[in-house]
């Protein structure tokens, strides 16, 4: 039985069990997450010509997860986190082979693609759910552990941004963007199989359910009545908008800017992922001691001033580093951030209100990838940096305001205390 109170992680977050399983199963899937990041967009490039058509490959993945991902809460409820996280895995590998496979038998026409992208995105949102709720679950809603936990699932994910890309570049090289797709598949079996090892597959606990968490949109009810919690929202979404485009952009700041070569994108990318994976170690002590408002303001500011910089005609080395001293707060920012939008909300609710956030969050970003194409095919790279930077600091004031708040309404505690679950 997988111990589930804070009690486990009295030596470390990472002595927890259900941690490090969480963990090595999430590098092995972020490293094929990321470099199908670069090899799927360039492989739309090579075969079009069309920074449009590559725009929508991106934003079709993220439209079944925003379309469905409200109601994927009721999925998470019923079969619990773990089961959710195996079945995501499972079915996710099988969909991305078939693109190589397709592709090697001259069946894989553009709108054959577009099917098998959202396929993948079909698991996205409960996943992503999933994922985040095992923290509280595991850590019996410790706030600092919690706080953590995500950030050191965060710093796996850039780790996977780190090493991806430019592993990704050189595949692109020697085995073509198409044949980089069969890495991505085997890492989703592979975190599979780790997740069926060392995760225990149980029925979920069943929770007392109050009246006001009936219903599909239970979640969203609360997460606009809460005012901390709404402008949290807000911020998220705003991110989830506006900083996209800049990583989409690559392969296109490459092609136009940097020689068409591969290798340098996914130098950006670990650019991007080696500022976040350094940021981590910022974020274990400082959970410890600082109020998560606080802290995700920090990470907030941070993240957007450098970005300013993009608009400038910036040599390979430049861009990297602004990428780099950007990405450090990263983590420093979504910890907090993910952890309020989860803790903020009353056990029987935490399930809907999360996969809320996070599917409103993933509907902007098909919006975003979709006009990431046309802009840039109309105005360039500068004006699309412009307003990535104009929209994340945007996205940065919300949070400012809100963490220089420093007492909460009386009717509103920063953390609610958790509702009654049935043991």
């Amino acid at each position: 039985m997988v111990t589930t109170v804070a009690s486990g992680a009295r030596n470390g977050v990472l002595c927890h069990p259900v941690v490090r399983a969480i963990l090595v199963a999430e590098l092995i899937s972020a490293l094929g997450v990321q470099m199908t990041f670069l090899a799927l967009p360039w492989f739309v490039l090579d075969t079009t010509g069309s920074a449009t058509l590559m725009g929508l490959v991106l934003a079709v993945e993220l439209v079944p997860a925003a379309l469905l991902g409200i109601p994927s809460a009721l999925v998470v409820q019923r079969i619990g986190v773990r089961r959710t996280l195996l079945h995501a895995n499972l079915w996710r590998a099988p969909l991305l082979a078939a693109v190589p496979l397709l592709h090697a038998a001259d069946m894989l026409r553009f709108p054959v693609l577009l099917a098998i992208v959202f396929g993948v995105g079909v698991f996205n949102a409960p996943y992503l759910s999933a994922q985040r709720l095992l923290l509280p679950e595991t850590f019996a809603d410790e706030l600092s552990l919690v706080v953590q936990g995500n950030a050191i699932l965060e710093s796996v994910a850039r780790l996977g941004m780190l090493l991806g890309p430019p592993l990704a570049g050189l595949a692109i090289g020697t085995l073509n963007a198409q044949n980089v797709l069969y890495i991505n598949a085997l890492t989703f079996a592979a975190a599979f199989l780790i997740l069926r090892w060392r995760l225990p597959v149980r029925p979920p606990r069943p929770t007392v359910v109050s009246r006001d968490g009936r219903g599909v949109f239970a979640g969203a009810r609360y997460a606009w009545a809460n005012p901390r919690l709404r402008r949290i929202t807000l911020a998220a979404l705003l991110f989830g908008f506006f900083f996209p485009p800049l990583l989409a952009s690559l392969p296109v700041l490459t092609h136009v800017r940097y020689g068409e070569d591969p290798r340098i994108a996914g130098l950006l990318y670990a650019a991007w992922g080696g500022g976040a994976l350094i940021g981590t170690v910022a974020v274990l002590p400082a959970a410890k001691r600082c109020d998560p408002l606080v802290l995700s303001a920090v990470g907030a500011v941070g993240l957007a001033i450098p970005l300013w910089l993009l608009v400038l005609d910036l040599t390979v080395w430049q861009f990297a580093l602004v990428l780099l001293v950007s990405g450090l707060f990263t983590p420093v920012l979504n910890a907090p951030v993910i952890t309020l939008m989860m803790m903020l909300a009353p056990v029987d609710l935490r399930t809907k209100v999360i996969t809320f956030i996070l599917s409103m969050n993933l509907l902007t970003g098909p919006i975003a990838y979709a006009l990431t194409g046309p802009v840039l095919d109309l105005w360039g790279l500068s004006w699309l940096y412009v307003g990535v930077a104009l929209g994340v600091s945007l996205a940065a004031g919300v949070l400012v305001t809100l963490a220089v708040e420093r007492t909460p309404p009386p009717e509103e505690p920063l953390l609610p205390t958790p509702s009654p679950v049935s043991r």
